[in-house]
């Protein structure tokens, strides 16, 4: 049986088991007293000014346990399984765009869930650092919704006021959600707790750790100066939208089993009045926004390596150019998920790494998935097509040789380390390398996955 990303092949019922086990090692012991509320905050002074408060509740929720984004050790695929399960079925992930359940088991697969970054790489979050994999901005989001929602920023959005406005969102999203081309208004139920978040990574990362930005919020967002919002929106969800039970117990489950850090808006709510104030002066409203690199968008599927995984056989090469302008014809006979990449490369695999580095090229479906049916069209001459999506290459562009060549279909997905091999080609005159020897330097070895699939 083939295991999921984050799953780890084990039924739901014996994951927390696991996860017990394995989280109760010398990093978090003692962590339930550490992370009593009281002791947490003991030497904490909220009467003092909003600066010196501010510092103080800096210094004591920072640094954290950093939780690996993605490893074969306890991750935050695992910590959202606890985090984020339904609470009527604990074989499941509560969803925070569609409020509905999906099974935990789907993390990572096309039909599936994934890890939403509340607070958008493109507006400070790195790759690196520890708010890459902070779960106190980290939720469970269905694939599709998650790409439309992208790097918006959140803000009210009225389809009655605003013709640009679409509700819901998507139509998998949740009814009382919304977006229009700059902003995404989540459920209703979870808009409080979206702005505590936002409130929380303004207040642990300023800039002076290792591979972090000074993040703020604003009412002028500006991803290059790492500044999101809309400030009074947020601070309008937060009144309207107050603490709950279920906001508390995952504050309380982030530090006890994962972080030993706490979000002090969660446990003292009446703090954000203090530090954004009615008078709060928005400075950057009266600065320029430079403009962004141009590039993809945002979601965690158009990241390099962490979109979903499509099966093998699900895109097929049904025709090439070798000799004249290179051209590669790839025909999708399954539908392809919101922001699953396919490459296609004439690089060879040697069952363990790329022999060379020679040309990839990339396509990345858009928001919506591409139906089964769809012809994509790669050409070297920059001529590509393909409904639904975009091509790009990946340092040089493929290039065919005349006399013989073999293509491979692949995806760097998500959870998975290894390539995800979905569909090979040989016309060259070695032909496939036989598995466990045979590989020269003019033939590729056949992936086994390919091999047993048929494809």
């Amino acid at each position: 049986m083939a295991m999921q990303p984050g799953s780890r092949g084990l039924p739901a019922s014996l994951r927390g088991i696991a996860l017990a086990c394995l989280l109760g090692g010398p990093t978090l012991s003692g962590s339930t007293a550490v992370c009593e509320v009281s002791a947490y905050y003991d030497g904490v002074d909220f009467t003092a000014a909003a600066s010196a408060l501010k510092t103080t509740l800096h210094s004591a929720i920072s640094p954290h346990n950093v939780i690996p984004y993605t490893s074969t050790a306890v991750d935050v695929w695992d910590a959202l399984n606890v985090l984020d399960a339904h609470p009527d079925d604990s074989s499941q992930v509560k969803l925070i765009y569609t409020q509905q359940g999906m099974a935990a088991d789907l993390s990572g697969v096309a039909t599936g869930w994934n890890r939403e970054h509340l607070w958008p790489k493109s507006y400070g979050v790195g790759y690196e650092g520890p708010d890459f994999s902070d779960l106190h901005c980290l939720r469970a989001a269905d694939w599709n919704v998650n790409s439309a929602r992208n790097n918006l920023y959140f803000d009210n959005c009225d389809p009655a006021t605003d013709s640009d406005c679409s509700s819901p969102a998507h139509s998998e999203a949740a009814a009382d959600t919304a977006k229009n081309k700059l902003s995404f208004m989540p459920p209703v139920a979870v808009r409080g707790d979206i702005a505590r978040c936002m409130f929380y990574m303004v207040l642990r990362y300023d800039g002076t750790e290792t591979n972090t930005y000074d993040l703020q919020l604003t009412n002028c967002p500006c991803s290059t100066r790492y500044a999101l919002g809309k400030l009074a929106t947020l601070l309008q969800w937060h009144a309207e939208d107050p603490v709950d039970e279920a906001e508390r117990a995952r504050n309380e489950r982030i530090c006890s089993d994962y972080q030993n850090n706490r979000n002090p808006f969660v446990d003292h709510p009446e703090i954000v009045a203090k530090l954004w104030p009615a008078d709060f002066s928005d400075a950057l409203c009266s600065m320029d926004c430079p403009a962004a690199p141009s590039g993809g968008g945002d979601e965690e599927e158009v990241e390099r390596g962490k979109g979903p995984c499509v099966s093998p056989g699900d895109v097929a090469i049904v025709g090439f150019n070798s000799d004249g302008i290179d051209t590669i014809g790839l025909v999708a006979l399954s539908p392809l998920p919101a922001g699953a990449q396919i490459s296609v490369t004439d690089s060879a695999w040697t069952g363990s790494e790329w022999r060379a580095t020679e040309g990839i090229a990339v396509f990345t479906v858009g928001a919506d998935a591409v139906p089964a049916g769809s012809v994509l069209a790669w050409k070297a001459d920059g001529s590509s097509s393909g409904a639904g999506g975009t091509w790009s290459t990946e340092g040089v562009s493929p290039s065919l040789t005349a006399t013989g060549e073999a293509l491979l279909v692949y995806q760097q997905c998500e959870g998975k380390s290894e390539p995800n091999f979905v569909f090979g080609l040989d016309f060259s005159p070695s032909g496939w390398a036989a598995a466990g020897g045979g590989l020269t330097s003019t033939n590729f070895f056949g992936p086994p996955a390919l091999v047993s699939a048929g494809v």
